[in-house]
Order: structure tokens, then sequence, then C-alpha cells
């Protein structure tokens, strides 16, 4: 069951929000109160200026962004994939890691700190808007399923 206290409280800081770096900055305190470690909202097809049709936001070190982006992980991580054509959230446990190319996004993942663990929420606009706003952790599979268990509500929310 979800902590009801837990989205109230966060809900309406949230809500009250006038920027960017602020949204930030209350994301890192939200998945670090709940035990996870990294959260990235990338929107993709975004009607914003400047943007370029993607926009992201995320707490993963530059080093890893660097890496990633540098090796085109946007066209070979498992989880943008499955993302891309997803309607519903989905644990990162379910996304097929078995083949070489999800071996290695996933291996140097960990190698960079972004977590072993993760969860990522599909978001859909009306003018083919897409994102996939994704958190993760380094918790064993038992404490990840008990926090998922309590959480997923709160990730859809967010």
């Amino acid at each position: 069951m979800t902590n009801r206290g837990f989205v109230d409280k966060y809900i309406h800081r949230l809500e009250a929000l006038s920027d960017i770096s602020a949204l930030q900055n209350l994301l890192h305190e939200i998945i670090g109160s709940i035990g996870l470690t990294h959260f990235v909202y990338h929107g993709m097809n975004m009607p914003i200026p400047g943007h370029r049709d993607n926009y992201l936001l995320l707490s993963y070190p530059e080093e890893w962004i660097e890496h990633y982006v540098g090796n085109n992980y946007f066209s070979l991580d498992p989880v943008v994939q499955a993302g891309s054509s997803a309607l519903l959230p989905f644990d990162w446990q379910s996304v097929d890691k078995s083949g070489a190319v999800a071996t290695r996004v996933f291996g140097e993942a960990d190698e960079f700190g972004i977590g072993t663990q993760g969860f990522t929420c599909p978001v859909r606009g009306p003018r083919s808007e897409h994102a996939l706003f994704s958190v993760t952790s380094d918790l064993d599979d038992t404490s990840w399923e008990l926090l998922t268990h309590e959480h997923r509500s709160d990730f859809v929310v967010l």
C-alpha cells in the first residue's frame, strides 16, 4: 500500500515550483528519501523551444551522460527500446538483458554508479510527445521489490 503522506507531502511542493532547477533539486530530495539512486526524465518529440525535440532532466553523473551519448546508447538502450512502445510502467527486471548490447549497456551503467535496479514510466502526450521517467537504485532484489511495491504509484505520479 502506498504511503499517502509521502505522495501528499511532495505533490504540494511540486505544484508550488516555479523553475526547472527547483524541480531538479526536489526530485533529488524525493528519490533520496526512499532509497533511490538516480532519476531521468527524457522527453522526445517535445515542443519546447531550444530543445530540438528532446528534453532531459536527470541526476546521472556527467561522465555517464558523455559516455552514453558518445556511444549512441539512446538507440541501443533496452530500457529506451522497451519504453518506446510501452503504455504501462515497467520494472527493469522485465527487460531482456541477455543480448551482448544489453549486457554492455547495463554493465557499463553499473560501473558508472547508475544503479542495478530501475523502474520506468512511459508518458504520452496528445501531439505524439513521448517521454520516459525512470528511477534507479542499487538495492538488492528483495529490498527493491519491497520498495517498488510500496512506491510504484508514487513513481507514476512523479
